[in-house]
């Protein structure tokens, strides 16, 4: 990489905070992934002598699979977040650092090149609706924009801050959950909420922001939080009206099911919160001797589920929720799940590295199939998508 990292400090006009700066131009000699037309492509080239076309598929153990590892760049093979940013680019965080990916190399940063990482434990990656993309890590949070690192010191609870999970709301306010308390940065200040202002547990670990602008945040412990879209607009946090019930199980992930239905994942289960309701909460699968750990809904409307031991799985989003399990990933210890803007699967595990699931199957054309010749020699995309 051309040129050393340089450092500055300058101040946040809104806020007075001082912040850490390192600057660190980065090449992007290939393009980022931007769609399955370039895959598609290439598949065709690569076997110039037949012709290939690309099919959905709807079994789940039918998608195109394909695994990256450290052997092919990554900076640490557990994988902690995933986040496509608006041009295209795939970031990882990982146990060792940040890695950016155009489809072909990963660019890493970490402290040994990066000074703004205090931590290289990278737990969450967000981008925000201005751009900016935000890191937490297990040592507070870092800010990247304009090509720069920026570390962000001044959050209540700092140091040695543990942000796991970044949303936005509808406002563009920024929620972090962190082991102190659910924070949320508002017109360039940050402000905490915690067990002295009634919160009953103040180790957020997950946060969601529904599509009627309610904030669902849930515990390691059990604890499943609501706010109200309403309430996220008062001045001063401790003002907050929310609703809060306590659960047998940890609240790994929580994901909206449209028309105002909430499912979540923790422990063996799959739950479901009925419009919302905290009084009107089900399990709705059991997936008994399995901790799930992540969980997301893809392209077609259906829950993808990410176990710490045994199987990818996914189930419909309305009864009887009957599970496909895709047996590829039985040795495989899922950690965070991502869906593209192509509809891939993007998976992070722990210690295996980075999986990309595509819902397509590779079909032959050839003579028998109408073709005047075996020997592919171009392919050309039209306009209107043609090939």
């Amino acid at each position: 990489m051309p040129g050393e990292p340089g450092v500055m400090l300058n101040s946040c006009p809104h806020s007075g905070y001082k912040y850490r700066k390192t600057e660190r131009r980065t090449k992007s000699e290939k393009p980022p992934i931007k769609s399955k037309i370039a895959a598609i492509l290439a598949a065709f080239l690569i076997t110039a002598d037949i012709g290939l076309a690309s099919y959905p598929s709807d079994r789940l153990e039918s998608y195109t699979r394909k695994q990256w590892t450290s052997h092919n760049g990554l900076p640490q093979n557990s994988i902690q977040s995933i986040c496509q940013t608006r041009d295209g680019y795939l970031w990882l965080g990982t146990e060792n650092g940040l890695a950016r990916f155009n489809g072909a190399e990963f660019l890493c940063f970490s402290n040994e090149n990066t000074p703004s990482f205090k931590s290289n434990d990278v737990q969450v990656i967000h981008e925000d609706s201005s751009g900016v993309l935000w890191i937490g890590t297990a040592s507070g949070l870092i800010r990247y924009r304009d090509g720069i690192f920026t570390e962000v010191p001044d959050i209540p609870g700092s140091p040695d801050l543990v942000v796991s999970d970044i949303s936005q709301d509808r406002g563009g306010n920024l929620w972090l959950a962190t082991d102190k308390g659910l924070v949320r940065y508002r017109n360039g200040s940050f402000e905490r909420l915690t067990k002295s202002d009634g919160l009953s547990y103040e180790h957020i670990f997950r946060l969601m922001i529904d599509s009627s602008g309610n904030l669902w945040a849930g515990t390691v412990n059990g604890w499943l939080f609501s706010f109200g879209a309403d309430s996220l607009k008062e001045p001063f946090l401790k003002d907050m009206k929310y609703a809060s019930r306590k659960l047998p199980f940890e609240i790994a992930d929580i994901c909206d099911a449209g028309a105002g239905n909430i499912f979540g994942v923790g422990g063996e289960y799959v739950f479901l919160a009925t419009h919302g309701d905290l009084a009107n909460i089900k399990k709705v699968s059991v997936f008994p001797g399995k901790r799930l750990l992540a969980m997301i809904r893809d392209s077609e409307g259906n829950f993808i589920i990410g176990p710490s031991n045994g199987g990818l799985i996914r189930i419909k989003d309305r009864p009887p929720y009957e599970p496909e399990i895709d047996p590829r990933f039985s040795e495989d210890y899922v950690r965070c799940l991502y869906c593209d803007r192509s509809g891939d699967l993007w998976l992070g595990s722990r210690g295996s590295g980075l999986f990309g699931l595509s819902n397509t199957i590779i079909k032959m054309f050839t003579r028998n199939e109408g073709l005047s010749n075996d020997f592919i020699r171009s392919v050309y995309v039209d306009p209107e998508g043609e090939l």
